[in-house]
């Protein structure tokens, strides 16, 4: 208590120093993404930093992706439908009859098409940051208004009648989320970069993980194309040693909705 006082007193506490990393300017990042793609001259980090951008930084990685494009491009010019149309006869992936699919489709297509430039194009990093951040935010605004709304309405609403289906259709949702939540934070830790290098180390790891996330489509249609291949195989065995009832009746019963919707776009 204070004296001659019934008040108390506020003892002078010294505050202790707070660190505080300063914010890179805009004329650094040069030397931040020289550094953080090991082409820099840092001292110990820039390898540790290579180690983590193996996804990212490979091209054959995108062979998968770029590859499936290339299927679609081809039977899109030669037969203005998608390649699961016509596997399906026109039961699965429409693209004449859904203006959301279609949005999706070319949407999906430029997003992915920045994604792996600005994932492997180290030079266009090190050379052009002010290019590469305006395909950043091409890739970002194509995912956020057009790819990833219509992303949770395929998935909602392309699924099967079955538990399974709609099992299948939360799991989708749950990815959509996470790539939602990891281009978010991208943008967040390369917009702050409060600690330098490091920063847009972890700018490159959340952008692989969500585009990652965004290619949860390509094990589905590897499986999708093995279980129709294997319905037609049935199918002609099938026309080979029983009558024509049992064929539509065995047709009717593993239909292209159950192979499909199962594992909903």
């Amino acid at each position: 208590r204070g004296r001659g006082s019934g008040s108390l007193r506020l003892l002078d506490i010294p505050q202790q120093p707070q660190l505080v990393c300063p914010m890179p300017r805009r004329d650094e990042t040069d030397t931040l993404l020289a550094v953080a793609d090991g082409g820099g001259t840092g001292t110990g980090g820039a390898t540790s930093f290579n180690e983590h951008y193996w996804l990212m930084r490979t091209w054959p990685w995108w062979v998968f992706p770029y590859g499936y494009l290339a299927t679609e491009a081809l039977c899109l010019c030669a037969a203005r439908n998608s390649a699961f149309s016509l596997l399906t006869e026109r039961v699965y992936g429409d693209l004449q009859r859904s203006a959301v699919m279609r949005v999706h489709v070319a949407s999906a297509t430029c997003m992915w098409l920045l994604g792996g430039v600005q994932m492997c194009g180290g030079w266009l990093r090190r050379e052009h940051p002010a290019l590469h951040r305006v395909m950043g935010y091409c890739f970002l605004l194509c995912w956020a208004l057009f790819v990833g709304p219509t992303a949770c309405y395929l998935s909602l609403l392309v699924r099967g009648d079955s538990l399974f289906g709609t099992l299948s259709s939360l799991t989708l949702l749950d990815v959509t989320f996470l790539s939602y939540y990891c281009f978010f934070r991208a943008w967040r830790v390369a917009r702050l970069r409060s600690q330098g290098a490091r920063s847009l180390q972890l700018h490159g790891n959340l952008m692989g993980l969500g585009c990652l996330g965004t290619m949860s489509q390509l094990p589905q249609r590897f499986f999708q194309v093995h279980f129709v291949a294997l319905r037609w195989i049935c199918v002609r065995l099938l026309g080979l040693v029983s009558p024509p009832h049992a064929v539509e009746v065995f047709a009717r019963w593993v239909s292209h909705e159950a192979l499909t919707a199962t594992l909903p776009f």
